[in-house]
């Protein structure tokens, strides 16, 4: 990063200070700009004052820094002053103040060493004459400061009129070969009154010989200020002889400007590799410019409310949706307070049920007609409705909001979901929320502190929301080890103990979670081909059952085997026959481990009993042996939780061929009939399992 890059990160709003910042190559316009204002041949000033107008943020102020680092470069003994009226308020100290930039520039030009005295003296003097409340302080002049103000109150009290002093100043001025250039910026930017002072002051000395001008302003409102209509214009002309709109700016240079800019961020904001190229931050581009950003103002402010935003939501926000929201935030900031009033209005998951409902009411209604029924109080810069480019912006960023929808709408960082969008207009995590860091830590941690850890976000009840977040940033995460994670997740996943559930756990719904967790990611990350064989191997060796048995039957139904409806291989990684051959030894084993009476006892759930079921190994023998461990009533909680806990429900057919409904009903009701220690989850489950509606 160079140190023009550093300067513009740290001050993004600044104007561009020297040519070798210039991103939309002004350099030519500045060159031509610069023999106006100098001529070529003598090397003196000509005297003309030239007006470079634009609109507020166009880059007038830019030109004049250029122009000033070039005139200087060209010309080693000119004076460039620069004035800023914006800085100063009230008339005399207008004029005052003028007068001691341009004396203290000359004081400090070595060309005019020997004259620079004389010279001060006469401007000073002139300068008190024409304000003469004002103070007159000329920085750096020292103790020659007194016998310079000692002149000046002699020439004052002389006689001399004002335009005696006047004609001793344009001789001195006419003597000297340096060429006073005087620069004036932030003209459109003051008081109307002060507009007024500051064109007197530049008229009045407009024909001081070897003195050019430059003002950069916006053209009509100086022409407000100086009176409106056609008055305020012929005012200005007798002011300005030259007057300049800035060069024409293209929207591809304003798009290279964009690109330039944002470069500078590459790092400190962690932008992707090939970011430029990404198709989605083209379109993003094509929104904004011309009709949102068409300054190169605009842009710097664009890019540096991304900095600040970026930092704040890094990698939990999609990094091209914070580019657009902050261009949401500086030039429709009514907008983001409107979201902030209802945010399950413009996302794709709304958290109020009342807006899903309201949402589907309203399919077929129009871009323009979602964006004002969603936001009837929004206005923009007082306008009715909003422009063009806000409603495709608003469109881009949320597709509810449009007639348009995209794959990528299903990004989870994408602020049209609840999360990131909650997360951007906090300006950071949410409390209680798992940043992507905090799950990249969880899964780079050894194998032990992974299940250590896991535990303890299921004790107090965190795991919800690191699943959910895992979910999302799993396939973004890089270097990890896939198969110690999931090694250990297994270990988490795992019954400890070897007797019948009393109370409803969780952990069978997190056992199926990571199970469609891990086959997502071999969809969607590298964890596919000998990967996913490898950690299922492992998986397997360490005694896991849950996962493995899950993932087999995904597997008979990806194929079709076993009579099972084939859905698609999508992210099967085993290959038809190997699936075949491993879901018949694992349901043998699972048979001969459940006439042992050791199989459901240490299980969540009743995934190898449906596995056994299809594969033809469940067979009247199972059945017996799981009637007579129902002789126990805490083998009745069990199987009553593992088939109706919480929001699970086994059909009639299901139940049949399990253990029978006629039997199973049987020792249900007589467990509720005579059992006076059943915790209410287990007591839930047995009135479930009696409930018509459910069988």
């Amino acid at each position: 990063m160079t140190q023009g890059d550093e300067a513009r990160l740290s001050r993004p709003e600044r104007p561009v200070l020297s040519v070798d910042e210039d991103r939309l190559e002004r350099l030519p316009f500045v060159e031509r700009l610069t023999h106006a204002l100098v001529q070529r041949e003598t090397g003196q000033a000509t005297g003309v004052t030239v007006g470079i107008t634009g609109p507020w943020g166009s880059g007038k102020s830019s030109i004049l820094n250029i122009l000033q680092e070039h005139i200087t470069s060209t010309y080693e003994n000119a004076v460039v002053v620069r004035f800023d009226p914006w800085l100063v308020s009230g008339r005399d100290d207008l004029v005052s103040q003028f007068f001691v930039e341009l004396a203290s520039t000359i004081r400090a030009t070595d060309a005019l060493k020997d004259r620079s005295r004389e010279l001060i003296t006469s401007l000073a003097t002139y300068g008190k004459r024409l304000a003469p409340l004002s103070s007159l302080i000329v920085p750096g002049s020292g103790h020659a400061l007194e016998s310079v103000m000692d002149v000046v109150e002699q020439r004052l009290s002389s006689g001399d009129t004002l335009q005696g002093q006047r004609d001793h100043l344009l001789e001195q001025l006419d003597s000297i070969s340096t060429p006073i250039v005087i620069l004036i910026d932030e003209l459109d930017r003051v008081e109307d009154i002060e507009v007024r002072v500051v064109a007197q002051l530049v008229r009045s000395i407009a024909d001081f010989p070897n003195i050019s001008y430059v003002l950069a302003y916006d053209h009509e409102r100086v022409v407000q200020a100086l009176g409106g209509g056609e008055r305020g214009r012929q005012y200005l002309e007798k002011i300005v002889q030259l007057q300049f709109p800035l060069p024409f700016t293209l929207n591809e240079e304003l798009m290279r400007l964009m690109e330039a800019e944002i470069r500078g961020l590459a790092n400190p904001v962690g932008l992707p590799e090939g970011w430029r190229d990404i198709e989605r931050f083209q379109k993003l581009l094509g929104i904004l410019i011309p009709e949102v950003i068409s300054t190169p103002r605009d842009i710097k402010r664009l890019v540096g409310t991304f900095r600040v935003l970026a930092e704040m939501v890094r990698k939990e926000v999609d990094w091209i949706d914070t580019l657009a929201y902050s261009a949401l935030l500086i030039k429709a900031p009514e907008v983001d307070r409107r979201i902030q009033e209802v945010p399950d209005a413009v996302v794709g998951d709304p958290r109020d049920i009342g807006w899903s409902a309201s949402r589907s009411a309203n399919e077929n209604i129009s871009a323009d007609q979602r964006i004002d029924g969603t936001f009837p109080e929004l206005k923009v810069e007082e306008a009715d409705n909003l422009n063009l480019g806000l409603r495709n912006l608003l469109g881009f960023l949320f597709p509810v909001l449009s007639e348009y929808r995209s794959h990528e709408d299903r990004e989870p960082e994408r602020v049209c979901f609840w999360r990131p969008l909650v997360t951007l207009l906090r300006r950071g995590l949410l409390p209680g929320r798992f940043s992507m860091p905090d799950v990249e830590e969880v899964m780079r941690l050894p194998g032990p502190e992974i299940v250590e850890r896991l535990h303890r976000l299921f004790e107090e009840g965190d795991i919800p929301d690191f699943f959910e977040r895992l979910w999302e940033v799993y396939p973004k995460i890089e270097e990890i080890d896939h198969l110690v994670f999931w090694v250990n997740v297994g270990r988490f996943l795992k019954k400890t103990d070897q007797g019948w559930m009393r109370s409803y756990s969780p952990m069978h719904a997190w056992t199926k979670d990571f199970t469609r967790l891990f086959d997502k990611l071999i969809r969607d990350t590298d964890i596919s081909g000998e990967t996913a064989v490898t950690i299922f191997q492992a998986l397997q060796q360490d005694g896991e059952e849950e996962m493995t048995d899950m993932l087999l039957r995904s597997h008979m139904f990806k194929y079709g085997l076993f009579g099972c409806e084939q859905r698609g291989d999508e992210g099967a990684f085993l290959s038809e026959d190997e699936a075949k051959r491993i879901i018949k030894e694992v349901s043998k084993t699972r048979r001969k481990k459940h006439i042992e009476g050791r199989l459901l006892p240490s299980r969540w759930g009743i995934q190898p009993v449906f596995n056994m079921i299809d594969t033809g190994y469940w067979d009247e023998e199972c059945i017996s042996a799981l009637r007579g461990a129902l002789a126990a009533p805490e083998a009745v909680d069990g199987l009553s939780l593992m088939m109706f806990g919480a929001n699970y429900s086994t059909g009639k057919e299901s139940v049949e061929k399990i253990i029978g409904l006629e039997f199973f009903s049987s020792k249900v009701q007589q467990r509720l009939d005579t059992g006076a220690d059943i915790h209410e989850t287990t007591r839930v489950a047995l009135e479930k399992a009696l409930d018509p509606g459910f069988l």
